[in-house]
């Protein structure tokens, strides 16, 4: 029985080791590795911060911190995948993906190297935690945006009683009155500006720079002659000389700072560093860039010395661009209002938690907090998306390891006392 009991106890520790292994993560580590993918974006959120709130004092004083003001898309959650010494982290469905929101408002996303830490670790985080825990699934239009909102306003102004208000402190959602508008373009064609002009052609643009930048497609390579096909397909009367000149501060802007920098009076480039950069660039020869640079009507397209076909074609534009502009701005507006009543909801949930009930909530067991060094922080949810499996999680590997070997020393030691 004794002999039994002994079985049956070291048994049960290897199972309990086994099975533990689903849900293993990794605490900290210095070698790891995220890959991230944006989920489809809809309209934009309008918000102010101060970076005091992100990164702490600036100095002694507590000064030095910066307001500013920034947009974020309506929809704003990623999907992220973690490697580990070379291993994708697996998640709970055996998948590799993961559901992940930002922790910083003044940083750009990016694939990164990361160190992986504990929501407790770091203040408000824990609460980014509960927030994405309890309302992740009830992502319906517009609410993913409303998460990152309430998320980014319990990192930004983080306190111990949960008290969060959306139209003040380090992160406040911006006043409606105060949102920030696409401008319609002048109904007056005669009066349109330059860049009044790029936007009307936006797509004429995107096609210049493909010829550009040598890009292939399903239809092949664009080069002028794509170009001039496809131009004449959509009906377009202005010419291309026109629309280079017109988009030639657009589509070399870098090759025609690098040119200034020779007449710079502090650190002067040499002729040596821009010829090194026209080169890494590939697009134009320095007589090319000359000739932008010393034209003093680079990047200017003269109304008047158009047809009047050409400026028939330009004023059945500006009503077309105009509607969508007015479209897209009803949806900034809905989208702002729709964010501050949802994340407000989320926020006042959390605020009216008893202390025991938010210390109930083990967010270390479920998230980590996947940090950067020059790109955006991510609160990471290791239950996963789903998906077929790729590869071990390497701390789950360990502790499948270890229970299976548990037996197998199990199983020796009783045989040899047998």
């Amino acid at each position: 029985m004794k002999k039994f009991m002994e079985i049956l106890l070291i048994s049960a520790l290897a199972i309990i080791l086994t099975v533990g292994s689903a849900f293993a993560i990794v605490a900290t580590t210095t070698d790891a590795y995220m890959d991230l993918i944006r989920k489809g974006s809809g309209a934009s959120v309008q918000f102010s911060y101060d970076n005091i709130g992100v990164y702490g004092e600036k100095s002694e004083d507590g000064t030095g911190g910066k307001s500013s003001h920034a947009t974020t898309t309506a929809r704003s959650s990623y999907s992220v995948k973690i490697e580990i010494d070379g291993e994708w982290v697996l998640n709970e469905y055996g998948g590799d993906w993961f559901s992940a929101f930002c922790l910083e408002n003044s940083q750009m996303a990016g694939d990164s190297d990361i160190e992986l830490a504990d929501p407790s670790s770091l203040p408000g985080r824990t609460e980014a935690a509960w927030l994405m825990d309890n309302f992740l699934d009830d992502s319906l239009a517009n609410r993913d945006g409303a998460l990152q909102v309430a998320i980014w306003e319990v990192i930004n102004d983080h306190n111990d009683d949960h008290n969060y208000n959306l139209d003040e402190g380090n992160f406040a959602l911006i006043a409606e009155s105060d949102l920030k508008l696409t401008p319609e373009v002048n109904t007056d064609v005669n009066q349109l500006n330059d860049s009044e002009l790029r936007k009307l052609y936006a797509t004429e643009y995107k096609w210049l720079r493909y010829v550009r930048d040598g890009k292939t497609d399903r239809g092949g390579l664009w080069d002028d002659a794509r170009l001039d096909a496809a131009l004449a397909d959509r009906g377009t009367l202005l010419g291309k000389a026109d629309m280079e000149n017109l988009f030639a501060t657009d589509l070399y802007k870098n090759e025609l700072k690098y040119r200034g920098y020779l007449d710079r009076t502090r650190n002067p480039w040499t002729e040596e560093q821009l010829a090194s950069k026209l080169a890494e660039s590939g697009k134009l020869t320095r007589e090319e860039l000359d000739a932008l640079y010393n034209d003093p009507n680079t990047g200017h397209l003269d109304i008047s010395t158009l047809s009047d076909a050409q400026l028939a074609e330009v004023e059945a534009k500006i009503p077309v661009y105009n509607e969508k502009i007015r479209k897209s701005n009803e949806k900034k507006i809905v989208a702002q209002a729709q964010a501050r009543q949802i994340a407000g909801g989320y926020l006042t949930e959390l605020s009216v938690l008893a202390p025991e009930e938010f210390a109930a909530f083990d967010a270390d067991s479920l998230y980590q907090v996947a940090l950067t060094t020059t790109k955006q922080d991510f609160i990471v949810n290791i239950g996963g998306l789903g998906g077929d499996a790729k590869a071990p999680e390497p701390a789950t590997m360990f502790l499948l390891g270890s229970g299976l070997a548990g037996l197998v020393v199990l199983r020796r030691k009783f045989a040899k006392k047998g």
